[in-house]
């Protein structure tokens, strides 16, 4: 198998020029996208039924997994079935949604620390990736299970939609968890979502009567999505090895970088480097959604006007995330699917709502691993989300009452959601945690103490000193008019 592995290795890396490991994941992305369009084409539900259909993805899936990862595959397969039994042995308890989280988690946490261990701040694709897409589903699965058990309906219309009654055969389960679309680098979606394409119950068409009273049946096509989807994947390849050499983010941290530089160049490098670093996401985010959308999934229905709705299983949208004017967008459209996981298996489980985030972040944290740039980032994006929320309610309010206030908002808004983001950011791309504080030091810390200034003041009594102000001064305008 080793010989085997070496000869894909070799030929892989050989066709596209890029290490192995980039290379597998490349080279078995591209060729997922034509049988997913054959996956649609020649396997359809209504002609070759559920079971064909599950065998098709976890044939290409395994075969797949064994040709990138070879022996690194038990790490999946392995806990992946005893997990299995797990739910099969607690399919009545309230607690097997919080048991396969947790043993999840722990399985992908020594997959972590391994890593962590054996070639610490490498960026090598192996298998603690498509890891940490399993870890989402098998929880994601179980907390289904769980909502099923309750027989009254959940006002939350979320885990409503999403309840699972009944165990998935184990044929279902190994489709849902290591079927070829989607095992990679995700996107993660839910099982009853799954389930449906499988059965050919979401790829609907959409029938209206035209003004004359002629009925018109439409169908929705892939071809126009995966095209989008697959562009942007391209767009975002050349970007990486064309530009982002340019501004590597390791700079950061170097000395004789922090020497020469000016804090404002400093902040721009920052911006920018780490805005290029986003593309290795956006690229395998949209490869992954190509591979999906092929095959007919990702479909979510019709929009009232008639068009289609591609986002079931979208995972960033990026012009959104790069025009942002708040750090709430920003966590909107980056990984999106990672964050309807938190929100379904810890955010909606917590009723205060404040802790309910923090925990957010906190097992976000723990499935991303555990350099400690990444409890950085995160320590900070908690702190970020209350003051966000802070900003909006007492200051937001000044700049709306004319057109150029809403204008000069919307500048600095933009300006400090990306300088605060590139910040944050940071500490998770530079991993150690003394490279984090060497580029933090030689910009002062300037975010940090401007969110401690932010968080200390009292801007809601500010805020309604100024309304007072405001008000006066239009009443007295408003008198003088009257008099003149």
């Amino acid at each position: 198998m080793e010989k085997l592995g070496e000869a894909v290795d070799s030929f892989s890396s050989g066709l596209l020029g890029v290490p192995p490991d980039q290379a597998n994941f490349i080279l078995s992305q591209l060729i997922s996208i034509p049988l997913s369009f054959c996956f649609r084409l020649l396997l359809p539900a209504r002609r070759v039924g559920e079971t064909v259909r599950h065998v098709y993805s976890v044939l290409i899936g395994t075969i797949f997994m064994v040709a990138c990862f070879r022996w690194q595959a038990l790490n999946v397969l392995i806990p992946m079935i005893l997990i299995y039994g797990l739910i099969c042995h607690l399919r009545n308890s309230p607690n097997l949604g919080k048991a396969v989280l947790f043993a999840s988690l722990v399985n992908l946490s020594l997959s972590h620390i391994y890593r962590q261990y054996t070639d610490y701040g490498s960026y090598k694709l192996d298998i603690t990736g498509p890891l940490m897409i399993v870890t989402q589903k098998l929880s994601t699965l179980a907390y289904s299970l769980t909502d099923g058990q309750n027989t009254e309906p959940i006002p939350d219309d979320s885990l409503e939609k999403q309840k699972v009654k009944e165990v998935p055969s184990l044929l279902e389960y190994l489709s849902y968890v290591i079927g070829f679309l989607g095992f990679q680098t995700g996107p993660s979606f839910f099982y009853n979502d799954y389930r449906k394409f499988i059965r050919g119950e979401s790829y609907v068409p959409f029938t209206f009567t035209k003004p004359n009273g002629e009925t018109f049946t439409k169908y929705p096509s892939t071809l126009r999505v995966t095209c989008k989807n697959f562009v942007q994947t391209i767009i975002s390849a050349v970007i990486i090895v064309k530009v982002c050499p340019l501004f590597p983010v390791e700079r950061l941290a170097e000395e004789a970088f922090i020497k020469k530089s000016s804090f404002l160049f400093k902040l721009f490098f920052c911006y920018v480097s780490t805005t290029l670093y986003r593309f290795r996401y956006y690229m395998a985010w949209k490869l992954g959604e190509t591979v999906c959308n092929a095959s007919g999934f990702g479909f979510r229905g019709w929009r009232p006007d008639g068009t289609e709705d591609w986002t079931l299983v979208k995972n960033c949208s990026i012009e959104k995330l790069e025009t942002a004017t708040s750090l709430k967008v920003v966590f909107d459209n980056w990984n999106i699917q990672t964050a309807l996981w938190l929100r379904h298996v810890v955010y909606t489980r917590i009723r205060d709502r404040g802790r309910g985030t923090n925990a957010v972040f906190l097992i976000s944290a723990i499935w991303h691993g555990f350099y400690p740039g990444y409890y950085v980032t995160f320590s900070l994006g908690m702190l970020y989300v209350t003051l966000g929320r802070k900003i909006r309610r007492c200051i937001r309010p000044l700049f709306q009452t004319s057109d150029m206030g809403r204008a000069v908002y919307g500048v600095l808004t933009f300006l400090g959601t990306h300088l605060a983001l590139s910040f944050g950011v940071s500490g998770q791309i530079l991993l150690r945690i003394s490279r984090v504080l060497r580029f933090y030091h030689s910009v002062y810390f300037y975010i940090i103490v401007l969110c401690i200034v932010i968080y200390t003041l009292p801007l809601d009594k500010m805020v309604k000193v100024a309304e007072k102000k405001i008000e006066k001064s239009a009443e007295k305008a408003a008198e003088d008019k009257k008099s003149e």
